[in-house]
């Protein structure tokens, strides 16, 4: 594990890159850049803070666990640079499938491994990301719950100690990652992806998507 405030500053913040690269069409169409405009003080200091948790990272990446060399790996293909580097996460990405079930959280690789490979296909069409994508699938038809969501443990959200039934979250990354599957006509389990989209329509309430089903959010209003 990589360790240290740095590096969970960087691989923290790593889900939102990859929303972000979602709704992004330049993330996936490369398209030509804008003209360039004169560096703020600001932009060099966070460019510069940038590449210094950058540089940890891929001095550590021989160190990093599993889901840090995903959560690496998507920052590095946001990045654009580091070819090597990215391969390196990309077969670690691979072995996505094996690893559910892996711990106590591993249905989260499902969400993180398919969005990586997801995307890199996007970017570097391959049959064997395309294989990998298509079993990781395979792997997460039986965890899909009753609600169309899925939850971090492994059968565990059928057990009546916790207030959800899936995570939101989770299941909108499973969900993100069918997307794309479904614009290559790659191959999905049957009906895993009509009910995470039906999943979707229930959970959003307009304004995001929840937490998860089964949540009971309680609003205490205090009058002064």
């Amino acid at each position: 594990s990589l360790g240290g405030t740095m590096a969970r500053r960087v691989v923290c913040a790593v889900p939102v890159v990859a929303f972000l690269a979602l709704l992004t069409p330049a993330f996936s169409q490369d398209p030509a850049p804008p003209p360039a405009a004169p560096a703020s003080p600001k932009l060099k200091q966070n460019q510069a803070e940038y590449d210094k948790m950058k540089g940890y990272l891929l001095k550590n990446l021989g160190g990093a666990s599993f889901m840090e060399k995903i959560a690496i790996g998507i920052l590095l293909m946001a990045d654009g640079g580091h070819p090597q580097e990215l391969q390196t996460c990309l077969q670690e990405a691979k072995r996505t499938k094996g690893m559910v079930g892996s711990s106590n959280w591993a249905n989260w690789f499902i969400g993180f491994g398919g969005i990586f490979l997801a995307q890199h296909y996007v970017r570097f069409p391959d049959d064997d990301v395309k294989t990998a994508l298509e079993e990781l699938m395979e792997r997460a038809a039986p965890e899909q719950e009753p609600t169309g969501g899925w939850f971090s443990k492994t059968g565990a959200a059928k057990k009546a100690n916790y207030p959800a039934t899936d995570h939101g979250q989770l299941t909108m990354m499973v969900y993100a990652t069918m997307l794309i599957m479904k614009q290559h006509k790659m191959k999905i389990p049957a009906g895993m992806f009509e009910k995470t989209e039906q999943y979707a329509t229930t959970q959003c309430g307009g304004g995001g998507i929840t937490y998860g089903t089964g949540v009971i959010l309680v609003i205490i209003v205090s009058k002064i």
